[in-house]
């Protein structure tokens, strides 16, 4: 049974784990605001339970979540954690898809999660490397032979991969 919904809105770098974990964590804060002496909570994300569940977590939206989760038990409540098979025939997870199209698509204010992942960190900095090269690839004096062959990394990396 549904006892309401939220829509947030999260910056396009974010992994679809960030937005599962996302998601899993303002349940739980949605719970420590209630009042309910019992309440079950259901994901499809079994990675976010998981990560939940285990003995260690550097993750400061698990983290955040954890500690709502003891908040709540020191409080005499509980909640329960349930995993749910993602699939089109479950209505709960319709539902969540029903919500999460109509946010992409209507809302557009400023995002409510911002924290890139250390991945997208990574794929950033190799990009701008990579091009800062390429640059000084194209304007150096030297390896003009080298050019004709590999005019630029993306062409070289490209035809790398397709030689494989």
């Amino acid at each position: 049974m549904e006892s309401g919904n939220s829509v947030y809105r999260l910056e396009s770098f974010c992994t679809v784990f960030q937005v599962e974990m996302f998601e899993l964590q303002r349940a739980i804060r949605r719970v420590k605001k209630g009042k309910n002496r019992l309440v079950n909570v259901f994901s499809d994300s079994k990675s976010s339970l998981q990560m939940l569940t285990g003995p260690k977590t550097y993750n400061p939206l698990a983290h955040a979540a954890r500690q709502d989760i003891r908040d709540i038990v020191a409080e005499g409540r509980e909640v329960h954690l349930f995993w749910v098979r993602a699939h089109p025939g479950t209505a709960g997870n319709q539902r969540a898809d029903e919500l999460a199209r109509n946010a992409a698509l209507k809302r557009k204010a400023a995002a409510d999660y911002y924290s890139f992942p250390l991945t997208y960190a990574k794929k950033a900095i190799r990009a701008a490397s990579l091009d800062e090269w390429q640059q000084r690839y194209a304007e150096g004096g030297t390896g003009e032979i080298n050019k004709c062959f590999f005019p630029g990394w993306k062409r070289r990396t490209g035809s790398f991969r397709e030689s494989r």
